[in-house]
């Protein structure tokens, strides 16, 4: 019987060692990369987040009406960039009792991207990220309402709704 010798396996440990080690290394280097990074450009999204405090409006207002109300006396109109916003406003909606369809901060800019009027969420650059609509957003209407169930749905934006201001704080 023929034994291999004590040398190849040793030899096969150090050569799995030392990749391993290599490996973690370079997954090592590259957080470092990632922190420094991240320090550099001030953190961004990832180190803040926003507050927000919602107010709903009981009057009928056309959506620009509306934005520009809630321009004047609060932030903007109610951006949703959670769930947990979400069922804020499911709740304060359900809780008024007479509101089925409201105004929230989301407008159609162009052919098919919907933005937030305030401009901040997830995103660098204002684009809706969570969504929640109904169905898909009728071509022709470029302005965002919620329903009393929370589902998302475009309208035109000269129709009258109650709405919600937001009033947020980046952290």
């Amino acid at each position: 019987m023929i034994r291999p010798r004590r040398e190849g396996k040793s030899s096969n440990r150090q050569q799995c060692t030392s990749f391993t080690k290599r490996k973690h290394l370079g997954i090592r280097k590259s957080m470092l990369h990632l922190v420094i990074f991240l320090l550099a450009s001030g953190c961004g999204t990832l180190c803040s987040y926003v507050t927000r405090e919602y107010y709903l409006i009981n009057e009928n207002k056309k959506w620009d009406d509306a934005q520009s109300y809630c321009r004047e006396n609060y932030t903007d109109l109610a951006t949703i960039g959670s769930h947990d916003d979400l069922k804020k406003l499911v709740n304060m909606t359900a809780a008024s009792g007479e509101t089925k369809e409201i105004w929230i901060g989301l407008k159609k800019n162009g052919v098919a991207s919907w933005l937030w009027s305030v401009g901040e969420t997830q995103t660098s650059d204002g684009l809706a990220v969570y969504t929640n609509w109904a169905s898909l957003p009728d071509s022709s209407h470029y302005c965002g309402g919620m329903r009393d169930d929370g589902k998302w749905l475009s309208a035109s934006c000269v129709e009258t709704h109650p709405f919600v201001c937001q009033e947020g704080k980046k952290v």
